[in-house]
C-alpha cells in the first residue's frame, strides 16, 4: 500500500518538472540527473544574469519537456536516485492516519469543488462507523448540495433510545451546520419526534425556525419521559 501511495504521488506532481535528460551545458558539460554536474547543485562556471529564450542568450542549457514523465525519471529528479534505479526501488511514503485524515476533510467545509465532494462521500461510505473520520466527512457535505444524502444518513439513526451513542451523536452535529432547507427540516422532523435529550440538542442547532413556544413543550415531554434518577437532560435544562 505505501509503495503504491509513493507511485501515485509521483503521477500526480505537476507538469512543470523537467525531464532529467542528458543536456550538453556549455563548454561541453553534461546536466543530467539530481544535482546537475557532479550533483553539487551548483553549475561551475560564472552564471548569466539575463536570458531571453528566443535568441538563446544566456541559456547555457535547456530541458525538453514531456507531457507524462515516468517513474524513474521522477526518481533520479526527485529522490536522487542513480540514473541505473531499478523499477522496485520506489521510496517509501508513509500514509495518513485516520485522525490526519479527518481533520485534513474537516478543513475543507468552505470548499466548493464537487469532485471534492464525491471523494469525501466515499471516504464516507468507506468508513461508515469511524466515530471521527464519518462525522469529518458530514461536516465537509454539509452545504455542497448533498442534502438528499445527508437526510439518508439521518434516517439510519435511532431517536427513539434513551440514551445517545457517540457515533450517531456527532453525525447529527455534524449534519446540523448544513445550510440546505431540506436538511433544516429534515432536522425539525427530529425534534418533533426524537425521545433523546442529546438528538434533540443536537438537532435543534440547525433545525429549520422552530418556534420557541414548541421547542419548549417538546423539551417537556421529553423531560417527563425520563426517570427521576436519570443523569440526562443536563443540556436541555
Amino acid at each position: 500500500m505505501r509503495a503504491a501511495a509513493g507511485w501515485s504521488l509521483l503521477l500526480l506532481l505537476p507538469a512543470c518538472i523537467p525531464y532529467p535528460a542528458p543536456c550538453i551545458a556549455a563548454e561541453g558539460r553534461t546536466w543530467i540527473g539530481y544535482g546537475g554536474p557532479g550533483g553539487t547543485h551548483v553549475y561551475p562556471d560564472k552564471a548569466p544574469t539575463e536570458f531571453d529564450q528566443t535568441t538563446g542568450e544566456g541559456v547555457l542549457w535547456e530541458t525538453p519537456l514531456k507531457v507524462k514523465y515516468d517513474a524513474r525519471a521522477l526518481l533520479i529528479l526527485l529522490y536522487a536516485y542513480p540514473n541505473d534505479v531499478k523499477s522496485s526501488q520506489v521510496p517509501f511514503v508513509d500514509t495518513w492516519a485516520e485522525t490526519e485524515k479527518a481533520r485534513f476533510i474537516k478543513a475543507l467545509v468552505h470548499d466548493r469543488s464537487a469532485k471534492i465532494g464525491d471523494i469525501v462521500r466515499q471516504v464516507l461510505l468507506d468508513h461508515p462507523k469511524d466515530d471521527y473520520l464519518g462525522p469529518a466527512c458530514l461536516r465537509c457535505l454539509a452545504s455542497r448540495g448533498y442534502a438528499a444524502f445527508l437526510v439518508a444518513q439521518l434516517g439510519t439513526i435511532d431517536y427513539a433510545q434513551i440514551r445517545p451513542t457517540y457515533l450517531h451523536l456527532q453525525q447529527i452535529e455534524a449534519i446540523s451546520t448544513s445550510q440546505e432547507e431540506l436538511v433544516q427540516q429534515q432536522l425539525l422532523k427530529i425534534l418533533k419526534t426524537t425521545r433523546n435529550d442529546a438528538y434533540f440538542m443536537a438537532a435543534l442547532a440547525g433545525a429549520a425556525r422552530p418556534d420557541r413556544d414548541m421547542v419548549l413543550e417538546l423539551a417537556k415531554k421529553i423531560l417527563g419521559g425520563l426517570s427521576e434518577d436519570t443523569d440526562q437532560a443536563r443540556s436541555l435544562l
